[in-house]
């Protein structure tokens, strides 16, 4: 089955039932941001170890980790940005984070250059609002994809940054996907189903190239699926590619499962694994080396490997139990993290916990040594948003 988007239009995936019109609005609106503590004498905050949270009526939280030098500043600095449409709920970052895709419910919103100067952009209203679940940027391109409890989007950037007036194809009705997450390289998209009406739990792959004379792209499945066990979690749906080759990837579900594929496309591989005690896998992060996969569970967090022949998945460490301190100044452990993410120069595991509260959860930021194990907590942020089963953080 193929699928094919033309001048900045596109069809919706064939999980989907209906198709609306095309529609948008690409007048400007304006942003708002609070400078946090943190950051401290020079060196300056640097790009590398910025980490993103969709930090609902907040907007997004931007959270510097890092100096210029790569070290940890003495506090993190921290900005946010309001969205319009409501409290923020999904975001999605190409890796370079050039532009992010904001989900309120009531619609789309562009965030501009996260790592340097973030700003809220232009909108783009739903006709029909509703629960912000998941959205992939396809990266090295200008497309995006995103999905609401009732609606399927993809969504086109042209002319700096900007939604274009008929930037997308909406489908309304149910979609059958509740996260995406896309290749580093932006060669493809993972769809998770978490299986209903009869229909088993399921991770779909979908082939994507771009152009940009004329400005379109064309995403194609073809057969690329493995059924996994169920996962009610969001965002990118516990799911992560290996950035060193694009063609590996780990899937995470609700009973402790990791299933594996190798070679992605028509001749792969799928393999299996099983953590120890069966925890519910929340989140996958693979380190920038592509040497080992961190993953967290309500157990705490594994290291894993991926063997590249087989796929078989292999337990190197864990469950990792970091403590730290809470808002409420209680001590807790690394067993509730929703979402976590590696720094781009792998020094720093980052973890969304949803303690004391999932309206006041903890940002954990802990360093990692060349095997992969997190040592102890070496800051916290505090006050953020940490809803259940969302896999939502973002990490450069």
């Amino acid at each position: 089955m193929k699928r094919a988007c033309f001048v900045c239009l596109s069809l919706g995936l064939g999980l989907v039932l209906g198709l609306a019109g095309c529609g948008g609005n690409a007048a400007a609106s304006s942003s708002t941001g609070n400078n946090g503590s943190g950051g401290g004498s020079a060196p300056a905050p640097g790009t590398v170890g910025t980490v993103l949270v969709p930090d609902g009526a907040k907007g997004v939280a931007v959270i510097h980790l890092e100096d210029s030098n790569g070290n940890l500043l003495s506090a993190p600095a921290v900005a946010y940005f309001a969205a319009s449409g409501g409290p923020v709920g999904v975001i999605a970052e190409p890796p370079d984070f050039s532009q992010g895709l904001v989900l309120t419910p009531q619609g789309l919103q562009t965030f501009n250059n996260a790592l340097t100067s973030p700003a809220m952009a232009e909108t783009l209203a739903l006709q029909t609002p509703g629960t912000p679940l998941a959205a992939a940027t396809i990266a090295d391109s200008s497309f995006a994809w995103s999905v609401y409890s009732q609606a399927w989007a993809s969504t086109c950037f042209t002319g700096g940054l900007h939604i274009t007036s008929a930037g997308a194809d909406v489908s309304y009705g149910p979609t059958g996907v509740v996260a995406y997450v896309s290749a580093p390289d932006g060669t493809t998209v993972l769809a998770r189903g978490p299986g209903a009406n009869g229909r088993p739990a399921f991770v779909q792959a979908y082939t994507t190239t771009a152009t940009t004379s004329p400005h379109a792209y064309s995403y194609s499945f073809d057969g690329s699926s493995v059924n996994t066990s169920p996962s009610s979690v969001t965002g990118r749906g516990a799911m992560a590619y290996n950035p060193k080759t694009t063609t590996t990837v780990v899937i995470g579900s609700g009973d402790g499962t990791l299933t594996t594929i190798v070679n992605l496309g028509a001749n792969q591989v799928v393999g299996a694994g099983s953590l120890p005690a069966a925890p519910a896998v929340t989140s996958i992060a693979y380190a920038p080396s592509g040497q080992y996969a961190v993953v967290a569970t309500t157990a705490g967090p594994f290291t894993v490997t991926v063997d590249p022949a087989t796929g078989a998945a292999t337990v190197l460490a864990g469950p990792a139990l970091p403590g730290y301190v809470g808002s409420d100044q209680q001590n807790y452990v690394l067993d509730h993290a929703q979402s976590i993410g590696i720094s781009a120069d792998g020094k720093f595991l980052v973890a969304l916990t949803d303690q004391p509260s999932a309206a006041n959860g903890t940002l954990v930021v802990m360093p990692l040594d060349a095997s992969g194990n997190p040592g102890a907590a070496a800051e916290t942020v505090s006050g953020l948003a940490a809803a259940a089963n969302a896999d939502v953080l973002l990490v450069h």
